[in-house]
C-alpha cells in the first residue's frame, strides 16, 4: 500500500472519528439538556404543588371529592362533613386556628333553580366541646335534641338553616348550614350522616 493511500485512509478515519465524537458530544449535550429540563420541571411541579396545597387550605381552590379527601389525610386535619353531594366540588378553609370550614359547591344544572348560598360544614376544636354544647343547648331560645348517634343537636329556634352538633368523646363542635330551610336539621337528625373525612 502506498503512502498516499495510507494517508487518505488515515484522513478518512480521522474524519469518521471526528464525526463520531461530534455526534457523541451532541448526544451527551441533549441528554444533559433533557436531564436539566426534567429536574427543573420536577422542582417547578413541587413548587406548584405546594402553592396548590396552600391555596386549597385557604379555601381558594374548588376540589373534587378525591382531592378533598387526599388533602385532609395528607395534612392530618380533622374535618367533618355530611357526605358527598352528587356533582359537587368543595372548598376547605383552614386559615383560622382550630377551625375548618368545608363549603359544598353544587354544580348547577340549567333546569335547577339558583340557590344563592351553598351547604357549609364547620369543624371547631374546643377542649370541652361536648360539655360546652350541652350548656349552650339548654339556654332559653334554643331547641335541642339527641340524634340516634347520641350527638347533641341544637340551634336557635328562629334559625331554620343551621344547627350545631356536638359529638360525645370528641373535642369538636360541628356547625351545619344549608340554604334550604329545615335541611340542616334533617341532616343532623340522621344516624351516621355526620362523619369525619379520612
Amino acid at each position: 500500500m502506498s503512502i498516499e493511500v495510507r494517508e487518505e485512509n488515515s484522513v478518512k478515519n480521522l474524519h469518521i472519528s471526528t464525526k463520531r465524537k461530534s455526534r457523541q458530544r451532541v448526544v451527551i449535550a441533549i441528554a444533559i439538556l433533557v436531564l436539566v429540563v426534567l429536574i427543573g420541571n420536577y422542582q417547578v411541579g413541587a413548587n406548584n404543588q405546594g402553592e396548590w396545597r396552600t391555596s386549597a387550605l385557604q379555601g381558594q381552590i374548588a376540589m373534587t371529592e378525591v382531592q378533598l379527601k387526599q388533602l385532609v389525610v395528607a395534612e392530618n386535619l380533622t374535618v367533618y362533613w355530611v357526605g358527598p353531594m352528587a356533582t359537587a366540588l368543595y372548598t376547605l378553609d383552614t386559615t383560622k386556628a382550630n377551625r375548618s370550614i368545608l363549603t359544598y359547591l353544587p354544580q348547577k344544572l340549567r333546569s335547577q333553580k339558583v340557590i344563592a348560598d351553598s351547604r357549609v360544614v364547620g369543624t371547631y376544636f374546643a377542649p370541652n366541646a361536648f360539655e360546652d354544647s350541652l350548656v349552650a343547648a339548654s339556654k332559653s331560645g334554643n331547641a335541642s335534641f339527641k340524634n340516634a348517634n347520641g350527638n347533641v343537636v341544637f340551634f336557635p329556634r328562629e334559625r331554620t338553616t343551621g344547627v350545631f352538633v356536638a359529638l360525645p368523646d370528641t373535642k369538636y363542635q360541628i356547625e351545619i348550614f344549608d340554604p334550604i330551610p329545615g335541611q340542616a336539621i334533617s341532616i343532623a337528625s340522621l344516624r351516621d350522616q355526620l362523619t369525619k373525612i379520612g
